[in-house]
């Protein structure tokens, strides 16, 4: 029986294999029909690639596998039903239970959130003076101005990342009455270190929620917790970046919403989060509503009709609270405003997925994150399957969550798939990754033996909290030792990055442009650019003269009459043109536009041989 079991699983995971390769072979002849009426020029225009082609390769590559795994296993197996309408059905058979609080746990947090703030406190100096990203910093530094000077919202400011994406800096500009970059980029910093504070807390909640012993759940929660507050980096690009804050936090009550006790203003609350996430970052509301969605379907399998009730009201009510706030004027532009990202987004970003196990320079990183997704689909069946295993209901919630939050999330790698974009399409992968490796880990037989004996030992030396909070030091500081000592990065520090002045993040070229340009220009009232040099109007102290502060935006058939209308209004005698570095902005894009403005400017000068100018007639 045991030689039938084992031969079945390895020709499960052989079939599974050669499904991987098989797939890598014909990656090339999937895709999908080109949309021959598209007229955005940018990749996918060139390469004829519709970008669609991009998510039917994940999701072949992704799901062929994992239904291989999962066909095998109830066939061959003894498991729990997948059917919802069975009493079997996989999320019913065991018992919920009231998990108590744990006050190792909750001193073991505390010390992880006092390490993060004393990490954050000693961030080093140096590292939040690198010259700025005229482009991406531009992202988020005009829209403030124009919010103040307009005194609108949408309606002042098509926004490509979001509400508070686009104008995060308002809310640290408020606070100390300064506007600066550098109090910009602390903000960033700010939202990192709230990032691992929540990731302590999801940490937290999903211990508690094991069915294990007080001493594993210690354990699982120093070591995954130790993990995944690394996916959350200063300085570098993380797995967990800043915009995912808001996801995190819906996690927490999404969590707290699973118990068995029912609070319903939980259950209102994740309802509540489907307008509200609109006004953080687009791809974060996006992710957060299909999962609400996801979670609607599962509350109706289980038959949870009142909490399905409220999580109803919670999306209803905060819609109606969205209209009422914003009022009529402003929404309807943020809904118009939605419509054209979902059309133009992925044609406009598209960079096509790189083929797993090829040559390109991002190859590594996108197969990496295919094959962990397969991984975690193939652990998740299995844990949730398997009528040996006691994993409970709550654990089985949040693996189920955590695995269609991680597809959904990798859209985004999907949109745009470069390096950036994979990784952080990724971190939610890496996050049920680390969580399935570390509760194995803690429910192997052998593991758990080792530590019942190590901690018992280590009580009766009165050891373990001390050696676990020695662990928890080095392995959170671990990057900050040196900056600890040399007294680098102390607050004060971070009080002089928030008082820099502006021309320290440019370079001389740079310094030299902006200050000839403001010289000719002191008449205009208002800035327009016509390239991708988006942070300008920043340096200047005014706001763009339309909406389109992003001139990637103005799209032939959509956006140019709008935006010709609006320049009309706020005619500015001089409009940066072009700009030697190119990055989104396509004049193709915009032929009525760039015939208005050739008609009625002409060519005045070309900066330092990078910068065109032009000025009116």
């Amino acid at each position: 029986m045991k030689l039938r079991k084992s031969f079945i699983i390895f020709l499960t995971f052989f079939i599974i294999l050669i499904s991987i390769f098989i797939i890598t072979f014909l990656w090339d002849f999937i895709r999908l029909t080109y949309n021959e009426n598209n007229l955005f020029r940018a990749e996918a225009f060139y390469k004829k690639i519709n970008p669609n082609t991009n998510t039917l390769r994940f999701l072949i590559f992704v799901i062929t596998p994992i239904s291989i795994f999962l066909l095998s296993y109830i066939f061959f197996f003894k498991t729990l039903d997948i059917n919802p309408f069975k009493k079997d059905f996989f999320l019913c058979k065991f018992e919920r239970k009231n998990f108590k609080e744990l006050k190792e746990i909750d001193i073991f947090s505390l010390v992880f959130i006092l390490f993060v703030f004393i990490e954050f406190s000693f961030l080093n100096h140096n590292n939040f003076l690198t010259k700025i990203d005229i482009f991406h910093e531009g992202t988020n530094l005009v829209p403030p101005i124009n919010f103040k000077n307009y005194d609108s919202f949408w309606k002042s400011t098509y926004y490509d990342y979001g509400l508070f994406g686009n104008n995060r800096p308002l809310l640290i500009w408020n606070i100390l009455g300064i506007e600066t970059i550098g109090s910009a980029r602390v903000l960033d910093a700010i939202l990192i270190l709230l990032n691992k504070i929540f990731l302590i807390l999801i940490s937290r909640k999903i211990s508690l929620f094991l069915n294990i012993s007080s001493v594993l759940k210690i354990f699982f929660f120093l070591f995954f917790t130790l993990v995944i507050i690394n996916l959350s980096k200063y300085f570098v690009v993380p797995e967990i970046s800043s915009r995912s804050l808001l996801f995190l936090i819906f996690l927490i009550f999404f969590f707290e919403n699973i118990k068995k006790k029912n609070n319903f203003i939980i259950t209102f609350i994740v309802g509540f989060f489907s307008s509200m996430s609109f006004l953080w970052w687009i791809d974060i509301a996006f992710y957060i509503n299909a999962i609400i969605i996801f979670y609607f379907f599962l509350l109706l399998f289980l038959k949870e009709f009142k909490k399905i009730l409220f999580v109803i009201c919670g999306v209803f009510i905060s819609w109606i609270f969205f209209l009422f706030f914003f009022g009529t004027t402003e929404t309807l532009e943020f809904i118009w405003q939605i419509k054209f990202t979902f059309k133009v987004v992925e044609y406009l970003n598209f960079i096509e997925f790189p083929k797993p196990f090829g040559e390109h320079k991002d190859s590594y990183r996108g197969t990496k994150s295919l094959l962990l997704i397969i991984i975690n689909g193939i652990f998740c069946s299995y844990l949730c399957l398997n009528k040996k295993k006691i994993t409970n209901f709550e654990i089985k919630i949040i693996l189920l969550i955590l695995f269609f939050s991680s597809v959904v999330f990798f859209k985004s790698a999907l949109v745009r798939s470069d390096s950036y974009h994979i990784r952080y399409g990724s971190g939610i992968t890496f996050l049920l990754f680390f969580f399935i490796i570390t509760y194995l880990a803690v429910t192997n037989n052998f593991i758990k033996k080792n530590i019942f004996l190590f901690v018992s030992i280590l009580k009766k030396k009165k050891l373990f909290n001390l050696i676990s909070i020695s662990f928890i030091f080095f392995f959170t500081l671990g990057d900050q030792i040196k900056t600890i000592k040399n007294g680098d990065g102390l607050l004060l520090n971070l009080k002089k990055t928030i008082y820099l002045e502006d021309n320290i993040f440019l370079n001389t070229d740079d310094k030299l442009f902006i200050d000839e340009f403001k010289k000719i220009s002191k008449e205009d009232k208002c800035v327009q650019i016509l390239t991708d040099y988006l942070a300008l109007p920043y340096f200047l102290k005014k706001p763009s003269c339309t909406q389109f502060f992003t001139p990637a935006f103005i799209m032939q058939n959509f956006t140019e009459n709008r935006f010709l209308e609006q320049l009309k209004k706020n005619t500015p005698n001089f409009i940066l043109y072009d700009y030697e570095i190119k990055q989104q902005t396509e004049k193709l894009n915009m032929p009525n536009v760039d015939e208005y403005i050739k008609k009625n400017y002409s060519k005045h000068s070309i900066i330092q041989n990078k910068w065109e100018v032009y000025k009116k007639n």
